[in-house]
């Protein structure tokens, strides 16, 4: 392969076959030393397509993750060197594959972060919340007293219009009418 890439020959299906093959079928004891060297390859590639490009790209991140795990600064320089490798132009289909890997502290402090974010914002709202209770409460005892005093009013009148009938039997007894 890599008297191919000198030569600038196109490397064929096979040839990245065989290259995904060495990356993940390389004996446990010098597995780094062939990723790494594989890596610098894949740094150098000129003639690659768009597809085996992402294709190598996702086989080496899952790759260098799972054997450099232990050495993070190793695992970043690797990682970034394969991304720096991809073409400028389309680093936009690598949408969400990143080159850094948040350490655990990293990951906590960002929780932490966001669900301190999330308590203000549910405080805010809590208090919203409260605001237009207190707002609608109210209005309610307002509403309230307003019933209490139609009930009264129609109570008062519901009591005229009684006097007004017996007024009238009188009235009407006594042979007056209105």
């Amino acid at each position: 392969m890599k008297a191919k890439d000198y030569n600038n020959q196109v490397l064929s299906n096979t040839d990245y076959i065989r290259f995904v093959y060495c990356l993940i079928f390389a004996s446990k004891d010098f597995a780094k030393e062939v990723i790494e060297e594989l890596v610098y390859l894949f740094a150098t590639i000129e003639n690659i397509s768009s597809t085996q490009q992402i294709d190598l790209f996702l086989a080496f991140k899952m790759i260098i993750k799972f054997r450099f795990g232990d050495d993070l600064k190793r695992k970043e320089e690797l990682l970034e060197m394969v991304i720096k490798s991809v073409h400028e132009s389309r680093h936009d289909e690598l949408n969400g594959y990143e080159a850094k890997q948040k350490s655990i502290e990293e990951l906590k402090m960002d929780y932490a972060t966001l669900k301190v974010e999330k308590d203000n914002v549910i405080s805010e709202k809590d208090n919203l919340i409260f605001e237009k209770d207190k707002v609608i409460s109210e209005k309610y005892d307002v509403i309230e007293v307003i019933n209490r005093d139609n009930e009264t009013m129609r109570n008062e009148l519901d009591e005229k219009n009684v006097w007004i009938e017996k007024a009238k039997k009188v009235l009407a007894k006594n042979h007056i009418f209105l």
